[in-house]
């Protein structure tokens, strides 16, 4: 009986030594288990001003920009306004957890970036993914971008800093893919060019210096400029003066002088129709009725069922102190019910902004915001009276 007993008590022992073990390896278990990644909810808006320094004028512009280079470049493009930041936590912190939390989808997207600012402390900082590092870098391309903003964000100019940081961004991606690397302007300067010509400067100066002292026959090396004097070389007698000349003459200047280039002829030789077209090319054409359209046709033009105003304009600008071509065009024909549309491509060193009178709202907002931006920059209408004008009328 004894015997009996001890064997159940071992077995009892046994048993609950099992499941204790068996309960700690499933605590373990458990406790190791990774904590599933919270997705990101495309319901976050990009720009979010918790801290109201925009109007809601402002705001409407600002995220209609975001939203059409967001689709452009198939980025998040963020903006964060806070008052303060929680307590014991760096603006870094604070950045890296908003963005990660709400923004950060690396396997659908190009990248993400976001600017944060707390108002009360004002501080600011820009966190991006490790997509976005690839197009901007944390040192060379973040330094670019805050450099462009923060002067106006310095001087409490919200609006006009939030817009340039979104312009920043999106030359930055454009300037990734049109040369398959990030930004640097340490590649666009070279110390081994700049040491050479110093050095070579610094050569052919000393021999042309010693050239000129060669030629010198009273050079010698003295303590004073007074012991380069002969003393009592020259005695004076007399002294007069005469003027030679009293009369100014004047010399009218040739009309060929000038530096601007011109177009002349006689009338009705196309001078003022020029003009117009390149004006017209660039800005655009005002056409609202079917006998405006026919007013403009060219007479010369062969008769056509279906005839077209066609005005294309080639001109160069400069993207990051390089030079770029951009070609431009507008079209203008008749639509079935005798309206007139217009459709407007521009070609961007291979990139292509197209957009019309057909095209969606949406779209055509954001194509005609950056083909307007890219001729503003380059060829602003208001100063086009300056370079382009018409000396007879």
């Amino acid at each position: 009986m004894k015997k009996i007993a001890s064997i159940v008590i071992m077995l009892l022992v046994f048993v609950s030594l099992t499941l204790t073990a068996f309960a700690q390896t499933q605590d373990d278990t458990s406790a190791a288990a990774p904590a599933p990644a919270q997705a990101v909810t495309e319901a976050v808006p990009s720009l979010q001003d918790n801290a109201n320094l925009l109007s809601k004028a402002q705001k409407a512009v600002l995220e209609e920009k975001i939203e059409a280079i967001e689709d452009s470049c198939n980025i998040r493009l963020a903006i964060l306004t806070v008052k303060s930041i929680p307590d014991g936590m760096s603006a870094k912190a604070f950045a890296d957890g908003y963005l990660n939390k709400n923004y950060r989808d690396e396997a659908n997207n190009e990248g993400s970036i976001i600017l944060m600012i707390a108002t009360s402390t004002r501080d600011w900082y820009i966190s991006t993914d490790n997509n976005m590092r690839r197009i901007i870098t944390d040192d060379a391309g973040l330094d670019y971008l805050s450099s462009s903003f923060l002067s106006s964000l310095s001087d409490d100019d919200y609006y006009t800093a939030f817009d340039i940081y979104t312009d920043t961004v999106y030359e930055l991606c454009c300037y990734y893919w049109e040369n398959e690397e990030p930004y640097d302007p340490g590649n666009e300067f070279s110390w081994i060019s700049l040491i050479c010509g110093l050095g070579l400067s610094a050569l052919l100066a000393w021999m042309y210096v010693s050239y000129l002292e060669g030629q010198m026959s009273n050079i010698r090396p003295v303590n004073e400029a007074s012991e380069y004097l002969e003393r009592d070389s020259v005695k004076l007698d007399t002294s007069k003066d005469i003027y030679l000349y009293t009369d100014k003459v004047y010399t009218k200047r040739s009309d060929n002088d000038s530096d601007s280039p011109s177009v002349g002829g006689s009338n009705g030789g196309g001078k003022t129709t020029l003009f117009e077209g390149i004006c017209g090319a660039l800005y655009g054409l005002k056409i609202s009725t079917q006998d405006e359209f026919q007013e403009l046709l060219n007479n010369g033009a062969p008769q056509s069922s279906d005839p077209e105003i066609i005005l294309e304009v080639t001109f160069m600008g400069m993207v990051l102190s390089n030079p770029q071509k951009y070609v431009l065009r507008r079209t203008y024909k008749l639509n079935p019910a005798g309206k007139p549309v217009e459709s407007v491509s521009l070609n961007m060193n291979g990139s292509h902004f197209v957009y019309g009178t057909a095209t969606a709202p949406a779209q055509r907002a954001a194509a005609e915001q950056q083909v307007n931006k890219i001729i503003k920059a380059n060829l602003p209408q208001e100063l086009s009276k300056y370079f382009l004008f018409d000396a007879m009328q």
